[in-house]
């Protein structure tokens, strides 16, 4: 790797620690500089503007969240145990979600961000959708509710858990929205499927 190249790759991967800890308003560029321990002339030469550094950082993250999305829900898996994997996945509640947690920043006016963001949710929605038709198509859940509306509201109980955790400053509060979410899940098994 480059000089120049392993200097850009440094102040990507503390802008993306920095992302998650602080969050855009509260990172500065000295911050990214602090951590990533390059100098200012390499933040500059390689991102103009903190908002440049910031989307090419959010990114990478986005690219490796919706990856792990992916995995947990891999098409050969059954669409039940998918949905449990994603409800099961380990999450720091008091960190917020890595990418959702951006969304209440005023920085979201800036289409650079709320883009990455957005498409991001958008992704995780769609997934838990599929998974959630596959599952009505199979006869394993219920069908009289729509597929695409239930990601929806299953992607609001995980995003919602990160906010009632972080305001609470309580892990939790997240544990409470899991078992929410856990519950309307086996609401929504038809009656066949349900343990006795």
């Amino acid at each position: 790797m480059s000089r120049a190249g392993n200097g850009r790759g440094k102040l990507v991967a503390a802008t993306k620690e920095l992302l998650w800890e602080r969050g855009y308003e509260q990172m500065s560029p000295r911050d990214v500089l602090d951590r990533s321990g390059t100098g200012q002339g390499s933040l500059y030469h390689h991102f103009p503007t903190k908002l440049a550094l910031a989307e090419a950082a959010l990114k990478e993250m986005v690219a490796e969240e919706m990856a792990a999305m992916d995995a947990i829900f891999a098409p050969g898996k059954p669409p039940l145990l998918r949905l449990s994997d994603y409800l099961a996945r380990k999450r720091e509640a008091l960190r917020g979600c890595r990418i959702g947690r951006l969304a209440n920043e005023t920085v979201m006016e800036a289409p650079e961000l709320r883009g990455h963001v957005s498409a991001y949710l958008d992704h995780v929605e769609r997934l838990i959708g599929q998974a959630i038709a596959e599952g009505q198509a199979e006869k394993s859940l219920a069908t009289d509710l729509d597929a695409q509306a239930l990601g929806a509201v299953f992607l609001s109980i995980i995003e919602g858990g990160f906010v009632l955790a972080r305001a609470h400053w309580d892990p939790a509060r997240m544990e409470r929205a899991l078992s929410g979410a856990e519950a309307v899940l086996k609401r929504l098994l038809v009656p066949s499927n349900r343990c006795s």
